[in-house]
């Protein structure tokens, strides 16, 4: 409680300084840092009670709370060691050089420490000596190789150079999990016929491949968007037959979505269906959206990245469905990575190429991304109904009626609002030794315990 108004004196404060002559300013940020730091003492309710306990006072009841205070960024860091490296701007905004997390310039408090770091190389852990554990931790070094090439990784995988790949991204990846079979709870290339290796192991991931439709009024030529018609955007997803997406262009082992949340990866949280493929259905839409015949509907495009081939091959395997669907003709726009980003975060597009990771272990973590004021939203749905859907699933009484009432906003995000046509969940395909490399224990959420980890001769 209380971050929110804290935040907003904050900036509100440094946008006056800034208006300052530059003379005045170095005084009004000394006033301004003071004061700050009894108002963040006043307002927020995040108190020290001791060395060693932390109590925060939330201004609702958060069910996924814990789950946040175990996410990354939540993790403690020394503060005396952030101090030589601490920047205060000249409107009293603080920064940290980000060469306090290089090593031997920060305390850790983990399992390993990092001895040494060569940018876009490698990375050198070691047991940390003072971790409360230690006496568990089975590995005395770590070595992380930095390998960008998907091909090269593989092949020093293949010669025993490393021992752990935690991504198969090569153009073969499918062949690969075609003829394996992982002995692994919970694998999902556990009954593959005919198998002949067991060192690749296909996994569910908490996140969802998808395209965003662009759901404002005008289109960024500022020609009229169709797609501001839902009619129109759940036509093209039923248009979709995601099924034949997988098997056939995809062929990782991922399955179809529907719905925007991998379904069973929340417990308790209930089943929900989004839009089956109908292709009949989807060309009464059309006709019911005013475009009868496919020539009076402008060409579509479609954004992605480059960074991966798999982007085209999917972008071209869908427009192929709506071109033989429905008539529709599209054109592809492919982008680099960082001017991808900036389209997509400015909805310069039609529709887009998209995925979302759960950050935690709560529907929220995907369902906030298409909040009106959400940064994420790149869709730029402003939807009114789904917002109270979501802000009421809050008020509920009991966990059970919060997860029912999240499970109804999805349910209407995915069936009605339709900001986003989802393609499939994807899955984390790892190569390892089960046999050599033990006790490596996988999640959705690549949250590995490396402490267990233990590397037979």
């Amino acid at each position: 409680a209380g971050v929110k108004q804290y935040v907003t004196w904050r900036h509100r404060q440094t946008e006056q300084i800034a208006q300052l002559p530059a003379r005045q300013r170095p005084a009004a940020v000394r006033r301004h840092l003071a004061q700050a730091d009894r108002r963040f003492a006043d307002t927020v309710a995040i108190t020290a009670l001791d060395h060693k306990t932390l109590r925060i006072r939330l201004h609702r009841p958060v069910a996924y709370f814990l789950d946040i205070c175990a996410f990354s960024v939540c993790l403690p860091v020394y503060a005396p060691s952030l101090e030589p490296f601490k920047i205060v701007g000249e409107t009293g905004l603080i920064y940290y050089d980000e060469q306090w997390a290089k090593p031997h310039n920060t305390v850790y408090n983990g399992p390993f420490m990092i001895d040494q770091w060569l940018f876009k190389r490698s990375m050198h852990l070691r047991k940390n000596p003072h971790y409360w554990d230690r006496n568990a931790v089975k590995l005395e070094t770590i070595e992380i190789i930095d390998a960008e090439d998907p091909n090269t990784a593989w092949l020093m995988y293949e010669s025993a150079q490393v021992d752990w790949l935690t991504d198969i991204g090569t153009d073969f990846a499918p062949e690969l999990i075609a003829i394996a079979r992982s002995t692994l709870p919970h694998a999902l290339n556990s009954n593959t016929p005919n198998w002949r290796r067991n060192d690749i192991h296909v996994f569910p991931a908490f996140g969802t491949y998808y395209y965003n439709f662009n759901c404002t009024d005008r289109l960024p030529d500022g020609r009229p968007n169709p797609l501001r018609d839902p009619r129109l955007r759940k036509a093209l997803t039923m248009a979709v037959d995601k099924r034949q997406l997988v098997e056939q262009v995809v062929r990782m082992g991922n399955q179809p979505a529907t719905a925007f949340i991998p379904p069973g990866s929340l417990p308790d949280y209930p089943h929900v269906d989004g839009l089956p493929y109908d292709v009949s259905a989807a060309r009464r839409l059309m006709a019911d959206a005013g475009y009868s015949h496919a020539q009076d509907l402008p060409e579509l495009t479609i954004l992605y990245n480059t960074e991966a081939p798999q982007h085209a091959r999917i972008a071209q395997a869908v427009a192929g469905m709506w071109q033989r669907s429905l008539g529709l003709k599209t054109r592809f726009e492919p982008r680099e990575g960082k001017v991808f980003r900036e389209d997509k975060r400015n909805t310069r597009f039609m529709i887009c190429r998209a995925g979302w990771y759960g950050d935690y272990g709560d529907p929220t973590t995907f369902l906030d991304v298409f909040r009106t004021s959400n940064g994420n939203n790149d869709s730029a749905l402003s939807d009114p109904h789904y917002d109270r859907l979501l802000d009421q699933a809050e008020q509920q009484p009991t966990t059970q009626d919060r997860l029912q009432k999240l499970a109804h906003a999805e349910s209407y995000l995915v069936n009605q609002a339709l900001p986003l046509l989802p393609l499939y969940h994807y899955v984390n395909v790892f190569a390892f030794d089960p046999d050599r490399l033990t006790n490596l224990y996988l999640s959705p959420r690549m949250m590995t315990m490396l402490k267990y980890v233990e590397l037979k001769p």
